[in-house]
């Protein structure tokens, strides 16, 4: 890992990012019009159409951006990050707000809404209808995936909640509570005693832990059949011991993909992995696929009984 994070380092001061670099990860990436970013923009607009004076709710736009850049040139683009800075942007611009029967925010409101409970239900309505027109496509995907087929919903799952890393406004409408996401693949990983099975951190990451209930307690014991080829629980005494137990190096389980007990789930970099364990460990290694259960692949990589390789 230290040498990974050698690599990474020295190709970015290689080749550091030019302002056009930047620019074009946030356009890409949507960064500058995300939700969360019209929670600062319109407010923002507000503050300076009410007063001209209040020339700071343009340098908060300004400052977001600022942070936004750094964040990005130096290799942090995380959306939950990104939406921490427009969330407390907007939240240090609403808190300067003031709020009485003379000022201009007042005076606005009177003329938009009157002072009459009929002009304000007419609004209501509007914007209830505005809404449910926004909202339409959502409301037919969701009810595409609550009448799909199980392999349908894990494909849908997994294409919309893999990505950590990014903002997805799907994921937000998802229907992750109608139904178990990979029922199978849990019960089968969970009782098999004659495998231990090592998931791939992009494919079971963001998906597996909707198939517990976040109010129920795993009970002792549950998660000693499976862990994630990496991630944030990586080196936890807990982990490591579990990982000796199954006869895997703990702390490289790397090699341990080729132990006759061991499987690979995994949907996105398997033969990656396979490629790397023949330049690096072993050449004559093989992989075949067991099973596809769930919609998720599950890998066996050996090595051939004639080769000789231990």
């Amino acid at each position: 890992l230290v040498k990974v994070a050698e690599l990474q380092q020295n190709a970015v001061k290689a080749q550091p990012l030019t302002i056009g670099d930047v620019a074009y990860i946030l356009i890409a990436r949507g960064v500058l019009n995300y939700p969360v970013a019209f929670a600062l923009y319109i407010p923002a607009l507000l503050a300076l159409a009410l007063d001209k004076k209040r020339i700071y709710a343009l340098l908060l736009i300004l400052s977001s951006y600022a942070l936004l850049v750094g964040f990005v040139y130096y290799g942090r683009t995380v959306y939950r990050v990104e939406w921490g800075i427009y969330y407390c942007a907007a939240s240090c611009l609403v808190a300067t707000f003031n709020y009485d029967e003379e000022s201009k925010l007042a005076k606005l409101k009177r003329t938009l809404f009157g002072k009459e409970r009929n002009t304000l239900s007419i609004y209501t309505v509007i914007l209830v209808v505005v809404l449910l027109i926004a909202r339409a496509p959502r409301i037919l995907t969701r009810y595409t995936l609550l009448n799909c087929s199980d392999e349908e919903y894990s494909r849908a799952f997994q294409q919309t909640l893999s990505h950590s890393g990014e903002y997805v406004n799907e994921k937000y409408g998802f229907p992750t509570l109608t139904r178990k996401l990979s029922p199978n693949l849990i019960e089968r990983m969970e009782n098999d005693d004659e495998h231990y099975y090592i998931v791939d951190f992009a494919t079971g990451i963001q998906d597996f832990y909707f198939n517990y209930d976040p109010w129920i307690r795993p009970e002792e014991g549950l998660f000693e059949n499976y862990a994630y080829f990496g991630g944030c629980t990586m080196r936890y005494p807990g982990e490591l011991k579990v990982l000796e137990d199954n006869g895997c190096d703990p702390y490289n389980p790397f090699k341990s993909l080729v132990n006759d007990n061991v499987l690979l789930v995994d949907v996105w970099g398997y033969e990656y992995k396979w490629a790397y364990i023949m330049k690096y460990y072993y050449p004559d290694a093989k992989i075949e696929l067991v099973e596809i259960v769930d919609g998720y692949s599950i890998w066996n990589i050996y090595i051939p009984e004639e080769s000789g390789e231990t």
